[in-house]
């Protein structure tokens, strides 16, 4: 095993992005757009607050696309928009 080389699937462009759910209001809700990372390819992480109402998702663009996730989240119930910047 070689430590000193970078394996190529732990390599990628990242962008974090933060939705508003405005429909958000449980844990239960929060658990089920967590499964946006196992449902979609190119999502790394996907974190979020109930009580906030907001939604981190840490992604690579060259697999996954903002739009594709909006929809993903449609589909499992969630209308999702990416927060203002300042917000």
């Amino acid at each position: 095993m070689r430590f000193g080389r970078q394996s190529r699937s732990m390599r990628y462009d990242s962008t974090k992005q933060t939705f508003l759910v405005r429909d958000m209001q449980c844990l239960a809700c929060l658990m089920r757009l967590e499964t946006l990372e196992d449902a979609l390819p190119g999502i790394r992480r996907v974190t979020g607050s109930y009580g906030r109402q907001r939604l981190e998702i840490d992604y690579d663009d060259a697999e996954v696309t903002e739009a594709q996730i909006v929809a993903a989240a449609q589909a499992v119930g969630y209308a999702i928009r990416t927060q203002p910047s300042g917000a």
